[in-house]
């Protein structure tokens, strides 16, 4: 080979390498940003979940407000303070009112209701669509017995549906086996709708018959 071809020869395998050597250079540059946008985006994600970590402590915390109970003295009639009556739930978890309160929202609907009342089974769709609805708002329903005259057991209520055959997702059933509402009403003259302000308990209607619920919807606007 001449000295010019092997000049030439040397030159193109050099300029090969320093081409081949700027692209790994390239590279590894672009990993490097890369890495470090990864590690920023990671930084973000991190610094916005301590964030909502932080928002959803502060809602807790102004929820702890609610956990003690108004003190009494407790009353049965519109402006009285609710008393912290407990039920059952289908799953015979105990359930007062003091875990409604827990919920959040502004009021609560509590409503009796029998398997023998067939005004109770005709409001059901109604409460159950306010449940839907209204995120400010707890409905209870307080199912104190079956359709036989005898205290509502706790598969009773799991499989309480509405007036249509409807499942009940929204609207929270429970057990009053006892009838513990009967001190605030006459059982025979079910359903009981009463509306509650979350914050103080204080009784804001009442009513018993098929008139008890249309009031609370007019009060909330519905």
């Amino acid at each position: 080979m001449s000295r010019e071809s092997e000049k030439y020869c040397n030159g193109a395998r050099l300029s090969k390498l320093l081409g081949f050597g700027y692209w790994v250079a390239l590279a590894l540059s672009c990993g490097v940003l890369v890495l470090g946008g990864c590690g920023g985006f990671a930084s973000e994600r991190q610094a916005m979940r301590e964030g909502n970590v932080a928002s959803e402590s502060s809602s807790t915390s102004s929820n702890e407000g609610r956990v003690e109970y108004p003190e009494g003295p407790y009353g049965s009639t519109v402006n009285a303070v609710f008393g912290n009556v407990t039920f059952t739930t289908g799953d015979g978890e105990e359930f007062s009112l003091a875990d409604a309160r827990a919920l959040g929202g502004s009021k609560i609907i509590l409503s009796t209701a029998a398997g023998w009342c067939s005004v109770c089974r005709e409001e059901q769709d109604r409460l159950e669509a306010i449940a839907e609805l209204r995120a400010d708002v707890t409905v209870l329903v307080a199912i104190f017995q079956d359709t036989f005259y005898s205290p509502a057991s706790e598969s009773y209520v799991a499989d309480w549906k509405t007036g249509t055959n409807q499942e009940m997702t929204h609207a929270i059933k429970l057990a009053d086996s006892e009838n513990r509402m009967s001190a605030f009403y006459e059982s025979s003259v079910a359903p009981l709708n009463m509306l509650l302000d979350t914050e103080t308990m204080v009784i804001e209607s009442m009513a018993t018959g098929s008139g008890g619920l249309v009031s609370i919807e007019q009060i909330l606007g519905l």
